[in-house]
């Protein structure tokens, strides 16, 4: 790596994840749940589920329905998956703040 370019690190890795899928930034969070494409992820941003955090503490029989063509397991395995991703962004969070190491 060079040094000189690490400012550009946030600014490369959004970059990349924006050309991987494919679509406009604000639904990049949501293609990251698994099950989710880009109609379902325009689908979920359209319905009010805009953020990760959303769809991680979504109501899976308010969301089933509330989307069209979608069944109670995708609901339930949609939902998992942003919890699962959520999680594990915090706990990354916390061990960036804290050296590591847990909460103290």
């Amino acid at each position: 790596e060079l040094e000189e370019f690490w400012p550009f690190r946030a600014l490369l890795t959004e970059l990349t994840r924006r050309l991987s899928y494919c679509v406009t930034s604000e639904l990049i969070p949501l293609m990251e749940v698994a099950g989710v494409m880009e109609a379902r992820a325009k689908q979920l941003y359209n319905a009010g589920y805009k953020t990760l955090t959303h769809l991680a503490n979504a109501d899976p029989a308010v969301l089933s329905n509330t989307l069209e063509n979608l069944h109670r397991k995708q609901v339930n395995q949609i939902v998992a998956s942003a919890k699962s991703i959520y999680t594990e962004t915090v706990s990354q969070i916390v061990r960036s703040l804290f050296g590591g190491k847990g909460v103290p």
